[in-house]
C-alpha cells in the first residue's frame, strides 16, 4: 500500500512531504502520487463572524483619508496659521503665554507641538515646523 502526504491542506488531510512509502511496488506509488497531486489545492479556512474583509477595507480607507488630510495640511498650514498667514499660530501661543503664567498650565490649556518653538524662542521657523508637523502625521 502507498501512502501520500500533503503538505498544506485542510485539517484532517494528510500531509504531502514529497515522499512515497510504499509495500510492494514503486510504480503503483508513483502513479496515486500523480493522481493525487494534480487535484492538490491550498484551501483557507475562514471561520464566520471574523470579518476580516471588512476589516482590512476600512482600515485601508481610513489610511487613504489620514494621508489625504495631512496631505492637504502640508499645502495650506504655511497660508492658514504660519508667519504671513490669515491668522498667525505664533500671535495665539503669544497671547495664550501672557495668559497662563506656567509651563504645564500652558500645554494644558493648548496642547500643541509648537510650544517647542517658545521654549526655543523661535517663532521665526514657525512655517518649517508646521510642514515638519505635516509630514510625520503629528
Amino acid at each position: 500500500m502507498s501512502q501520500i502526504r500533503r503538505r498544506k491542506g485542510v485539517e484532517g488531510e494528510p500531509i504531502n512531504d514529497g515522499e512515497v512509502h510504499s509495500d510492494k511496488d514503486n510504480t503503483k506509488a508513483s502513479t496515486k502520487k500523480d493522481i493525487d497531486s494534480s487535484d492538490e489545492k491550498e484551501t483557507i479556512d475562514l471561520e464566520p463572524g471574523t470579518y476580516w474583509l471588512t476589516r482590512i477595507t476600512f482600515l485601508r480607507f481610513l489610511a487613504f483619508i489620514y494621508l489625504v488630510a495631512f496631505y492637504v495640511s502640508f499645502n495650506q498650514n504655511k497660508e492658514l496659521i504660519g508667519n504671513s498667514g490669515l491668522l498667525p499660530a505664533n500671535l495665539h501661543m503669544i497671547q495664550v503665554k501672557h495668559h497662563v503664567k506656567t509651563i504645564w498650565d500652558r500645554i494644558l490649556a493648548v496642547p500643541s507641538l509648537l510650544w517647542i518653538l517658545d521654549a526655543m524662542e523661535r517663532w521665526d521657523a514657525l512655517d518649517e515646523m508646521l510642514d515638519w508637523i505635516a509630514v510625520t502625521g503629528n
